[in-house]
C-alpha cells in the first residue's frame, strides 16, 4: 500500500509521507522507522519498473543503438586474444567475427566483457515514462526507485539479453558463410576433366549412385 501511495505521485499528501509510513513499521522484518518503510516501498517500485515490458523493450533498443561493448584482458601474457585486451566498439557496428572471437576469449578466461550505455539516455527515458509529477512530495522516492531499478535490475539483465542477441546473430551469419563455402567446395569437380560415379552400397535398401560431371 505504501508503494502504491508513492506511485500515485499526488501533488500533496495528508498526512505527509513520513507520517503515513509509520503505519507500516514492522520491527520483526527490520522496518523500524519511516525511512525503512519508504525504502522498502521504493524497492517494490523498482521491481515494478523493471517488470514493465515496454520499459524493457525500449531500454533494450536504446542499449543496442547507443551501447558500447568493452573488452579487457585478464592477464598480461600474450595470447591469440591480445588484440582485444583493450578494445571498445559500438554494439551497432561490431563485426560478427569479433563477437565470436571475444566470446571464445571470455570462455577461455583471457577476456572480461561488459556493455555500457550513456546513463543520461536511459534514465531520461525512465524519468519521462515514470516520473509524471515532478513537484510531488513522492518525487525523490520515485527518482530513487528509477535509478535503483536500472542499476540493480534492468542494466545487468539488458546486458545479458543484448550480448545473447549479438551471439545469435554472429552464429547464424557464421553458419551461413560456412555452409556457402561448403556448397562451393562440394560443387567443385572432384577430378579435373573427368566424370565421376559415386557408389553407395546398401544391401537392405539397395545401392545408390550419383554422377558428377567434369564441370561439377
Amino acid at each position: 500500500p505504501l508503494a502504491r501511495l508513492l506511485a500515485a505521485q499526488a501533488p500533496q499528501y495528508d498526512p505527509p509521507l513520513t507520517q503515513a509510513a509509520l503505519s507500516f513499521l514492522c520491527p520483526e522484518s527490520g522496518i523500524c522507522s519511516a525511512e525503512d518503510a519508504l525504502s522498502q516501498a521504493c524497492d517494490i517500485l523498482a521491481e515494478d519498473i523493471s517488470d514493465d515490458a515496454e520499459n524493457r523493450k525500449r531500454l533494450r533498443s536504446l542499449t543496442s543503438a547507443y551501447g558500447i561493448l568493452h573488452v579487457r584482458g585478464t592477464q598480461d601474457a600474450e595470447s591469440v586474444y591480445s588484440n582485444y585486451y583493450d578494445f571498445s566498439e559500438r554494439i551497432s557496428t561490431v563485426a560478427d567475427h569479433r563477437i565470436l572471437a571475444i566470446n571464445r576469449g571470455e570462455r577461455e578466461g583471457f577476456l572480461r566483457v561488459g556493455v555500457s550505455v550513456d546513463r543520461d539516455i536511459v534514465l531520461n527515458f525512465l524519468f519521462q515514462r515514470v516520473l509524471h509529477t515532478p513537484q510531488s512530495p513522492a518525487s525523490p522516492y520515485i527518482t530513487r526507485a528509477i535509478i535503483d531499478s536500472y542499476d540493480r535490475l534492468i542494466a545487468p539483465s539488458i546486458e545479458r539479453e543484448v550480448r545473447a542477441a549479438l551471439t545469435d546473430r554472429a552464429s547464424e551469419n557464421a553458419i551461413h558463410v560456412f555452409s556457402d563455402n561448403l556448397r562451393h567446395l562440394l560443387l567443385q569437380p572432384p577430378v579435373k576433366g573427368k566424370n565421376v560415379l559415386g557408389l553407395d552400397p546398401g544391401y537392405r535398401t539397395g545401392c545408390k549412385l550419383a554422377v558428377v560431371d567434369r564441370t561439377g
